[in-house]
């Protein structure tokens, strides 16, 4: 009888973020909120030498508890800054807590080093969130070095910094104390200097002149595809699990034209199904290459992701991995490219893909199809398709089942003699129907045949595609 579907792998399928422009250099995955889980951290950390940093709202925020002996602002300094605290408050503990995840007190303006006044979060109604391992820091200093995410150098720094708090998800602890994650010292979306890693003075940050006469630093290199990372940038696991080989991502790190080509993640909300390797990989990725019957060359794509799990059936694993399917590079009808290949690294297109095929038409009476070779269509659905006036080897696929967006149109008709009316699903009269000989286009259009979803015969099941939602 008629197979649960017939819905060929023809779709287009639009990739996720890729990394290269026609010039190979490596372009940024997403606009500046994608890339927050780096390059954001940089607006946390810029160099104490910044004179821009230098300016701050005026705030005063007293203890919650004062004597004689706690004295807040102590009077006087270091003018070298050598030996002088960055956040001299006298005894922390009388002013009050500001940070939810780790240790951390609110503090009036005046006691925190220049330096830091734009690094930390403002608390209460006109104070400074500083956390409490900063209180120890004097005069010139780097954070604690670590290992980011893929091995990258990096740099301890507080989850009480609104940045990284933002982002915590994305950052390891490493060997960072509790309270700190550790934030790589080059974003390695982009190559720019976050900002974390380099020498800090909190309480002499340079004059305008001084900055001037200094140029900034060239930004370290970053990957290409020339050059892409040995090590994944990101690890999935740090995610909740939404399907198999995918993780739910925050919706605000996926780019708004790529988020309807993906499954909400019911149980987080605000999260998008993504699978893992884009998430590890972010710009750099690139499938496994694989063919279709015919030779034809496609990608390896994940089911996870709507356009292919709806064609689960219909795509070939063709040496995927078992929850991918083989994507076509080419969309068999109009000869464009389907998405597929060719995004990001991929070096499809560069070594000399193109999508020039186009296939003979067939059935023009019944709303016309094409000639698709045999070897496209999976072995179960063979029985479905005709020759038709296909050449040896092909078969006529009606175009319109081809359209992912085409919807199931119920019907009634009824068999002649019998008179016994049924409800069934209109399909195009250029596929091999079932009771072919005995049923007729009753409400269908007269290019469809009302295909019951009964035997009015047998009383069995015809498994007519649509007719298991109705």
């Amino acid at each position: 009888m008629f197979k649960s579907s017939t819905y060929i792998l023809l779709f287009s399928l639009v990739a996720l973020p890729g990394c290269a422009d026609a010039s190979g250099e490596a372009s940024p995955v997403t606009d500046r909120s994608q890339q927050g889980e780096w390059s954001a951290v940089q607006d946390a950390f810029p160099r104490a030498s910044d004179p821009s940093q230098s300016e701050g709202p005026e705030v005063a925020v007293g203890p919650q508890e004062t004597d004689a002996s706690v004295s807040p602002i102590p009077e006087g300094g270091d003018d070298t800054g050598e030996d002088k605290l960055c956040i001299d408050v006298g005894d922390p503990s009388q002013f009050p807590s500001c940070c939810d995840e780790a240790p951390a007190r609110c503090l009036p303006k005046e006691a925190i080093g220049p330096g830091f006044q734009n690094v930390v979060a403002p608390c209460g109604e006109d104070g400074l969130c500083v956390p409490e391992p900063m209180f120890d820091l004097k005069g010139v200093m780097g954070l604690q070095a670590c290992s980011a995410l893929g091995g990258m150098e990096g740099a301890c720094v507080s989850v009480c910094v609104p940045q990284v708090a933002d982002n915590a998800a994305l950052l390891v602890q490493d060997v960072c104390v509790e309270g700190d994650l550790c934030v790589p010292c080059v974003s390695p979306l982009d190559g720019k200097d976050t900002g974390v890693c380099g020498v800090f003075d909190c309480n002499n940050p340079k004059t305008d002149s001084e900055t001037e006469e200094e140029p900034e630093p060239e930004p370290a290199p970053g990957f290409t595809c020339e050059d892409p990372p040995a090590q994944p940038l990101l690890d999935p696991t740090i995610f909740p699990p939404c399907c198999d080989g995918a993780r739910c991502i925050p919706e605000d790190l996926v780019p708004e034209e790529l988020q309807e080509n993906l499954d909400p993640c019911e149980d987080v909300g605000g999260s998008l199904c993504v699978p893992e390797p884009h998430i590890a990989w972010g710009d750099f990725y690139v499938p496994d290459s694989c063919e279709l019957g015919d030779g034809s060359p496609g990608r390896c794509m994940s089911t996870c992701l709507p356009a292919v799990a709806e064609r689960i059936d219909l795509l070939p694993q063709a040496g995927c991995a078992e929850n991918e399917r083989c994507s076509p590079c080419c969309d068999f009808y109009s000869g464009e490219p389907t998405g597929s290949c060719g995004f990001g690294c991929d070096t499809w297109e560069a070594e000399g893909g193109v999508c020039d095929l186009v296939y003979d038409e067939c059935c023009p009476k019944n709303g016309g199809g094409h000639c698709v070779p045999s070897a496209n269509i999976p072995g179960n659905l063979l029985e479905n398709v005709e020759r038709l006036s296909c050449d040896a080897g092909d078969v006529c696929v009606p175009d319109e089942i081809t359209d992912p967006n085409i919807g199931i149109s119920v019907c009634t008709g009824s068999i002649p003699l019998l008179n016994d009316p049924y409800t069934g699903v209109c399909l195009s009269k250029c596929l091999k129907l079932p009771l072919d000989i005995l049923i007729m286009s009753g409400s269908c259009p007269s290019t469809h045949d009302c295909v019951p979803c009964v035997d009015p015969l047998t009383g069995q099941y015809t498994g007519a595609p649509g007719c298991e939602q109705l």
